[in-house]
């Protein structure tokens, strides 16, 4: 497949250059970065080509990610510039959010506060509104996510930590909407640490005992071995959590031993795949 080119089947390229943009979108999640953005930069070509500027958009969404990913900011910029061309050229709901969300990672990844509350309020009209494209809805909910624990991290103040409850419900709750079972599982384990977080140990051993019911329903033993996993190291650390929680534990501290923010970048190659709603795109 790496070796080969769309020439081989080129009645076919429209479908050819979709499986290019999903091996970018594996190499990404393998951290292969320069093989991820070789298999974007090829589909973007014959994107081009075709002028299909809805898919166009798509991909400079995927490479700008990525360019975040690789800590190439400038890159990223001149991504967005073009991407915000066909946002202002193009009166397409797809285009725009593709453009608001590349437009919110950017602003999320800078290192001044008052881009990151630019980024906050993208992110928030985004999940407000009508789900446009699933996908892109996760992703505002979990980088809002990280954005509120970093808060969290550093002022401690409760009504952050209430937000988080109620962004983390909402992830849960359109991943149960759209059935995407390994979705589900991660908003389950990620509810079971803000529960921990809270030290409300009974909430958190409740929501590990739901997410055991629904795999063993549902038969998935992969997940099984990992919510079993969890519970295990719940139940060895309770009683240094009680301890945490008698000393009044200070977030910051609390969250060193949960690793969420990790947690939450993991969260993202369980997104389920989004290259069926791109070839719907138009």
């Amino acid at each position: 497949f790496e070796n080969m080119d769309a020439t081989v089947f080129p009645s076919n390229r429209r479908n050819w250059s979709f499986a290019l943009l999903s091996m970018g979108k594996i190499h990404r999640i393998q951290k292969e970065f320069e093989k991820s953005e070789e298999y974007y930069k090829r589909a973007l070509e014959y994107f081009r080509e075709t002028n299909d500027q809805v898919v166009i958009s798509k991909i400079l969404y995927h490479l700008i990610s990525l360019m975040i990913d690789s800590d190439d900011i400038n890159i990223a910029r001149v991504y967005l510039k073009e991407l915000e061309n066909y946002s202002r050229s193009q009166n397409h709901p797809h285009i725009r959010l593709y453009y608001r969300i590349s437009k919110a990672i950017i602003l999320k990844n800078s290192p001044r506060m008052r881009e990151k509350s630019q980024a906050q309020e993208i992110y928030q009209d985004i999940i407000d509104e009508n789900v446009i494209l699933f996908n892109i809805t996760v992703v505002a909910l979990i980088d809002l996510s990280e954005l509120l624990i970093a808060e969290l991290k550093s002022f401690g103040e409760p009504e952050v930590m209430e937000e988080i409850k109620r962004i983390s419900a909402k992830l849960f709750n359109l991943a149960s909407e759209k059935n995407a079972s390994t979705l589900i599982i991660e908003g389950f384990i990620l509810q079971f640490k803000l529960a921990l977080l809270d030290f409300n140990f009974e909430v958190a051993q409740n929501i590990l005992q739901k997410a055991i019911n629904m795999v063993t329903i549902r038969g998935n033993e992969r997940a099984l071995t990992v919510v079993n996993n969890i519970q295990k190291d719940f139940l060895n650390q309770l009683n240094q959590w009680k301890n945490f929680a008698k000393q009044n534990l200070g977030y910051e501290e609390r969250l060193k031993h949960l690793e969420i923010e990790d947690y939450l970048s993991n969260i993202y190659k369980f997104i389920p795949s989004d290259i069926r709603e791109l070839s719907q795109d138009n």
